[in-house]
């Protein structure tokens, strides 16, 4: 009994570290959206602590408004027994009222073969979307100084083949 329980602290203590020291926000609620577990990154990111997680802080608290219809919808997918197999993003409001967007994947825990609760894992692609903005824009930008121009515009591949002509 004693190996048992050795063993298992043991396999316990790895699995902790690896979830606290991931890079990615890692989090678990029961079905009302309560939190119940949340890894350093999550802390780091939203700006609560595990403290304020265990006076009870609702994950539907730190959506937008059209993120918290999304994630109800979703949740209530997943408690119909759908397996949901890819991710979604979802705007978050941080503790100190900045925005940012998540890419999550979520599924759901048993516990004698009944819905209990959710885990998710999630990524901040806040900076990756904000590049992606300004790439659009910087094309657009372009697009529209080429279109408006009254030069000669062309350019070339390496086999010196048209690749744009204006």
């Amino acid at each position: 009994m004693a190996l048992a329980r050795e063993a298992l602290e043991k396999s316990e203590k790895e699995y902790r570290g690896l979830f606290e020291n991931a890079n990615d926000i890692i989090f678990m609620m029961d079905l009302k959206g309560d939190i119940t577990f949340v890894n350093r990154k999550a802390q780091d990111f939203v700006g609560y602590t595990k403290e304020d997680i265990k006076h009870g802080l609702n994950i539907f608290r730190l959506l937008t408004q059209e993120s918290y219809r999304q994630a109800l919808e979703r949740m209530r997918i997943l408690v119909g027994g759908v397996e949901i197999d890819k991710s979604f993003i979802i705007e978050v409001v941080k503790k100190n009222g900045d925005h940012a967007f998540l890419e999550y994947k979520a599924w759901l825990i048993h516990s004698e073969n009944r819905p209990v609760g959710v885990q998710c894992i999630a990524r901040d692609i806040t900076g990756r979307l904000e590049s992606e903005e300004k790439l659009r824009k910087s094309e657009e930008m372009y697009r529209a100084l080429v279109e408006s121009s009254q030069d000669m515009i062309f350019s070339l591949d390496k086999d010196c083949r048209y690749q744009y002509f204006h």
